[in-house]
C-alpha cells in the first residue's frame, strides 16, 4: 500500500494552471460582454494563488450579476469559482462549479474552456475517489484538445490519463500516454510539466521496484524545479524520494527528506501534499519499529483527509494504520481499523465497477490512432522536404562553383566556343531549376511518396546533364537526344499529362560524332509548352527530327498544339540574326542568340493547317553540320 501512497503524492503536481492558456482567449466571440469578462478575469487571476478566498469573492459577485443574462459570462463565473475552490482544496464545492461552468461552455459553445473543466473536474473527482467519473472526463478532455489540435492541452490529458491508468493497473498503457505527452513538452519545450511526468515515471518505476530508474526521474525532477524556484513542486519530489529511501531502508536521509518537505507543504498551504507527507513519515517510523510514533503519524494523516474529503488517500492511510496496529499488538484497535478500511474499500467498488478494468472509449482510441497517423505523415513529409533541400543546396553549390569560376574568366577573349558556353549557362536559370523542384513538392504535399520519388530521379537526371554539358557550347547529337528525352519526361510529371515523344534523325550510327549546340532545341519546345501544348485536351504529341540537308544539319518540330501567331508576328517582321528595333515576345531571346553564336539561319514557324484552325504547328531551323573529325 506503500506504492499507492507514492503515487498519490505524484497527483499533486496537477495543480491547475490552465487559467494562463486561458488568458488569451477571446471572449467577444462567445459574449457581448467581452470587455467586462477580461477585466473581471484578470482580477480573479491576481488573486487566485495567494488569496483564492479574495478570488472567489469576486466571482461569486460577477456570477451574481449574470446569471440567467449570459449563459458564457456565467460559465466563466462558475469556471473561476472552481478554481477557488480547488486551490482551497475544498473538492465537493469544485466539482459542482466545474461541472456547471461546463454546462454553460457546452450551450455556448466554447469547447476549449470545456476542455480545461473537464480535466479540472477529472482532478477534483480522483482526489474525491470517485475514479469512473475522472476517468471519462479526463477522457472528455483529451476528445476536445485532439479536435482543437491544441498540443499543450493533448499532453495534459495524455498525463492524467496515465495516471489513472497506472491506478488501474495498466502498466503499459501508462507508461505508453506518460511518453506520449514527455514527447509533446519536449517539442513545445515546456520543461516544468516536461518534469511532472519524470515524476510519475519517477513513481511508476518505484512502484515495480525498480529503484535506480525511479531515483533517476525523481533527481531529473528536482533538478527543473529547483532551478525554477518552485518550491510546492520541488517539495512533493522531495517527499517521493524520502519514501523511495525508506524503502532502500536509508532512514535517516529519507528523514531529513520527509520532514523538510512537510514544512514545504506546510508553509505554501498544500494540505494534499501535507496528508502524503505524514503518512510516509508514518511508514519511516513504521519501518524503524517506531511503532506508537508512527500511529501518531497516521492518524494526524487520516484527520487531514477527512477535512479535505480526500477518499483515496484515507483509504492507503487507513490500511497502513491498520498494519501498524497489528504490529503493535493492539488488535482491538487493529480489528476496528480493519473494519473500516474494508467499508470504504467497498464504497469505492460501488462507486468505481469500471475504473479497475482501465479501458478507454473505442472512440477516443481511433480518434488518438488517427492523430498517430497524421503525425507520421508529417515526419514523412519533413524527411522529403530535407531530401528536396540538399538537392537544392547541392546543385545552387554547384552553380555557385561554377559562377566563382567563370568570374575568373572575365576580361579573356570572347571566342565563340566561350560566347557558346555563356549562351547554354543563361538557358539554366534559376526558374527553371525552382519549376523543376516546386512539382517534387507537390507529391511531397499530397502524400504521394511513390510518384516524389519518380519526380526526384527524372529531376536529377536533367539536372545532371545540365551540368555535365554546361561550358561545352557544342556536344554529341545522342546526348541532346538524351537530355530532349529527360526534360520532356519531367514536363509529363510536371503536368501530370501524357505525352507522346518521337526524336528521330538520319544520321543512324553518327549520332555521336555530328556535334550540335546544346539545348538548340529547347526554346523552341518551351515557346510551345508556353503556348499552351500541355494544356489542351487529349494527348500532346511533339515529333523532333534532325536530317541532313547538303552541310546544313536542318531541325524539325511539330506539335499538335494551339497557334503561336504573336512569335510568328514578330519573327516575318524581324531579322533575327541582325539588328531589331521592337523588343522579342517572352522565349524569343534564346532563339536570337543562337542565331547570332551558332549561325542557326532560316527560322520558320508555320502552322500545319493552313486554315489556323489550331491543329498543330511546325518550326524548321538549320546550321552547319560540325563533326568531331
Amino acid at each position: 500500500m506503500k506504492a499507492r501512497s507514492i503515487i498519490n503524492s505524484a497527483i499533486i503536481f496537477f495543480l491547475i494552471f490552465n487559467s494562463v492558456r486561458l488568458l488569451a482567449h477571446n471572449h467577444s466571440i462567445f459574449s457581448p460582454n467581452s470587455k467586462i469578462i477580461s477585466e473581471t478575469e484578470d482580477s480573479i487571476l491576481s488573486y487566485l494563488e495567494n488569496n483564492p478566498v479574495k478570488s472567489d469573492s469576486i466571482a461569486f459577485l460577477f456570477l451574481k450579476k449574470f446569471s440567467g443574462k449570459d449563459i458564457y459570462a456565467e460559465g466563466i463565473a462558475n469556471y473561476y469559482r472552481g478554481e477557488a475552490a480547488y486551490y482551497l482544496q475544498n473538492w465537493t464545492e469544485a466539482s459542482k462549479f466545474y461541472n456547471r461552468a461546463k454546462e454553460c461552455f457546452t450551450l455556448s459553445g466554447d469547447s476549449t474552456r470545456m476542455a480545461s473543466a473537464s480535466n479540472n473536474l477529472g482532478l477534483v473527482y480522483y482526489f474525491l475517489g470517485k475514479f469512473d467519473k475522472a476517468f471519462d472526463a479526463f477522457s472528455k478532455s483529451l476528445s476536445i484538445e485532439v479536435h482543437l489540435k491544441n498540443d499543450k492541452g493533448i499532453a495534459k490529458s495524455y498525463q492524467n490519463m496515465g495516471m489513472m491508468l497506472e491506478q488501474a493497473g495498466q502498466a503499459n498503457k501508462a507508461l505508453e500516454f506518460y511518453h506520449k505527452a514527455l514527447e509533446i513538452y519536449f517539442d513545445l519545450n515546456e520543461w516544468e510539466d516536461a518534469a511532472g511526468v519524470y515524476n510519475n515515471l519517477a513513481t511508476y518505476y518505484a512502484t515495480s521496484g525498480e529503484f535506480q530508474k525511479a531515483e533517476s526521474y525523481y533527481l531529473k525532477a528536482y533538478d527543473i524545479y529547483n532551478k525554477r524556484n518552485l518550491t510546492a513542486r520541488e517539495a512533493t519530489v522531495l517527499c517521493n524520494i524520502g519514501s523511495l529511501m525508506v524503502r532502500r531502508r536509508n532512514y535517516d536521509e529519507a528523514g531529513k527528506m520527509l520532514e523538510k518537505a512537510l514544512v514545504l507543504m506546510k508553509s505554501s498551504g498544500d494540505k494534499t501534499g501535507e496528508i502524503s507527507a505524514y503518512s510516509q513519515l508514518g511508514g519511516l517510523y513504521a519501518a524503524k519499529h517506531e511503532l506508537h510514533h508512527a500511529i501518531f503519524l497516521y492518524k494526524k494523516a487520516d484527520k487531514l483527509a477527512i477535512e479535505v474529503g480526500s477518499a483515496d488517500l484515507r483509504l492507503n492511510n487507513i490500511y497502513s494504520l491498520y498494519l501498524v496496529y497489528k504490529s503493535a499488538g493492539l488488535f482491538e484497535e487493529a480489528l476496528s481499523t480493519h473494519e473500516l478500511y474494508i467499508a470504504l474499500k467497498d464504497s469505492f467498488v460501488n462507486e468505481n465497477p469500471v475504473f479497475s478494468q482501465g479501458i478507454i472509449n473505442q472512440e477516443l482510441e481511433l480518434q488518438l490512432a488517427e492523430r498517430d497517423i497524421q503525425n507520421q505523415k508529417a515526419l514523412t513529409r519533413e524527411k522529403l522536404y530535407w531530401v528536396a533541400f540538399i538537392i537544392i543546396v547541392f546543385f545552387a553549390g554547384i552553380c555557385l562553383l561554377y559562377l566563382i569560376r567563370r568570374k575568373k574568366m572575365v576580361g579573356s577573349k570572347i571566342s565563340k566556343k566561350k560566347f557558346g558556353h555563356w549562351f547554354t549557362q543563361s538557358q539554366i536559370d534559376t526558374q527553371f531549376v525552382y519549376d523543376l523542384l516546386l512539382s517534387v513538392r507537390r507529391y511531397i504535399n499530397e502524400g504521394n511518396v511513390e510518384m516524389a520519388h519518380e519526380q526526384l530521379n527524372s529531376t536529377g537526371i536533367v539536372l545532371r546533364k545540365l551540368f555535365e554539358n554546361t561550358g561545352q557550347g557544342l556536344i554529341p547529337l545522342s546526348n541532346e537526344i538524351e537530355f530532349l528525352h529527360a526534360f520532356l519526361n519531367v514536363q509529363k510529371e510536371k503536368f501530370r499529362k501524357e505525352i507522346g515523344i518521337n526524336i528521330e534523325s538520319d544520321f543512324e550510327f553518327k549520332e555521336n560524332t555530328v556535334l550540335v549546340p546544346f539545348m538548340v532545341t529547347k526554346p523552341f519546345i518551351e515557346i510551345a509548352i508556353a503556348n499552351g501544348l500541355l494544356l489542351e485536351q487529349g494527348e500532346p504529341h511533339v515529333n523532333i527530327v534532325f536530317s541532313k540537308k547538303g552541310g546544313l544539319l536542318e531541325v524539325t518540330i511539330d506539335d499538335n498544339g494551339p497557334s503561336m501567331n504573336i512569335n510568328k508576328t514578330y519573327i516575318a517582321e524581324n531579322d533575327l540574326s541582325g539588328n531589331r528595333a521592337k523588343s522579342p515576345p517572352e522565349g524569343i531571346a534564346p532563339i536570337q542568340k543562337l542565331a547570332e553564336v551558332y549561325a542557326v539561319s532560316d527560322i520558320k514557324f508555320e502552322e500545319k493547317n493552313n486554315q489556323g484552325n489550331g491543329s498543330g504547328n511546325r518550326v524548321k531551323f538549320s546550321f552547319p553540320v560540325i563533326t568531331m573529325n
